[in-house]
């Protein structure tokens, strides 16, 4: 009789490099293992011979906090109902953290893992502060019953010792990419039609975009950048509408319209194809938030993939990927001045920008999805015995 593996999925979207990367991972854990994924996105899975797909709607529950904690009481009847030899579990689309456990009894009830920074104290008749507390310890509990933790950097690693997680428990495997979607051929048919100056110098970052990873500082860059007359253009992508429209005013009033072109959030399948038309990427993120300092960028791998060196500040997640002047370059803080000085510096050293963009190629082999999936398939498999 073949072992059964519930897969327990929450995502708010799939058109981000994290949900992306988890969709490729099942589908490939899907070529050796029979899986039951229990999910409010049933939509994003296409079902096969190994592939059962469970739909746990609460997708027209308004409140966030109250439609996550809907799906985790219907995931756990869903389990009891549908017994397993194995419970593997993640969250949303940024997986700090999976979960296995062997036995069906052992029911993982958990909040997405970036609650796990949150620190042990709220103002009073904060509830939201008070649900942040709880979310905590059930992450917490949850990684305690499960007999293998994964996590995706030392970082992370580290703190859920500090939380009282058994090292033995941890394992370390990294975010991956899928080799073959930053092909010319797959590339070439994906194109996003876009309008960029010809024989500019592009500058490229992709992602969440808000206070916290450098948005400031990225329109301040271009601001200074701009005065000294050289071609360099900007391509921001990922701004939400509102957002979009905002900065979109602000650059026009400040005459950077021309210097630049604002995307709003972009299907992951288009991603490469932007990378693709940079000369550098930047990835900028507040050493203030505490779950920036633990799960490393999945959009640095994409760079590198494509051989886009990275401009990054100081942080322990972006140093795990970076080494300054071999595949990027690291400035010191979270500066506009320092930004636009390295930006310059790459743009004004031909050779420089060739050594990165060659780091950057070869940095990317360590983060092959299919080696994860290995590894993973590796960890089920003994679970099973």
């Amino acid at each position: 009789m073949s072992k059964k593996i519930n897969v327990l999925y929450y995502t708010s979207t799939s058109d981000s490099v994290g949900s992306s990367y988890i969709l490729r991972l099942l589908s490939k854990l899907a070529v050796s293992l029979e899986l039951r994924i229990i999910t409010n996105k049933p939509n994003f899975f296409q079902p096969s011979h190994n592939v059962k797909i469970i739909d746990v709607n609460v997708n027209n529950i308004r409140n966030v906090l109250i439609r996550k904690y809907c799906f985790y009481i219907k995931v756990s009847l869903q389990q009891i109902k549908n017994k397993s030899d194995i419970n593997f579990a993640f969250h949303d689309s940024a997986p700090a953290l999976l979960f296995l456990v062997t036995k069906a009894k052992n029911i993982i009830f958990f909040h997405q893992a970036h609650d796990l920074c949150v620190r042990w104290s709220f103002s009073p008749g904060n509830l939201f502060g008070l649900l942040k507390i709880l979310n905590k310890r059930l992450v917490c509990r949850a990684m305690k019953k499960a007999e293998k933790v994964i996590c995706v950097s030392p970082m992370l690693a580290n703190y859920a010792v500090s939380l009282g997680i058994r090292a033995e428990k941890l394992t370390i495997i990294p975010h991956g990419i899928e080799p073959s979607n930053y092909l010319p051929s797959f590339i070439a048919k994906n194109q996003f039609k876009v309008v960029i100056p010809e024989k500019s110098f592009i500058v490229l970052y992709a992602g969440w975009i808000n206070e916290n990873r450098g948005l400031s500082e990225i329109i301040d860059s271009l601001e200074l950048i701009s005065k000294t007359g050289k071609k360099i253009f900007y391509l921001i992508i990922g701004f939400e509408k509102q957002l979009l429209d905002e900065y979109n005013t602000i650059l026009k009033r400040k005459g950077l319209d021309a210097n630049s072109l604002l995307l709003g959030r972009v299907d992951a399948k288009y991603i490469p194809f932007l990378i693709d038309k940079a000369h550098i990427c930047l990835s900028l993120l507040s050493n203030k938030m505490k779950t920036y300092r633990l799960s490393p960028p999945q959009k640095i791998m994409e760079y590198f993939a494509l051989g886009k060196p990275v401009i990054a500040n100081r942080i322990e997640t972006h140093e795990y990927l970076i080494e300054d002047g071999y595949n990027g370059i690291i400035i010191d803080s979270l500066d506009s001045v320092a930004l636009s000085e390295a930006i310059f510096k790459v743009h004004e050293d031909k050779e420089l920008l060739k050594k990165l963009s060659v780091g950057a190629l070869v940095s990317s082999k360590k983060y092959n999805i299919n080696d994860q999936v290995r590894l993973i398939e590796q960890i089920i498999k003994k679970l099973m015995q």
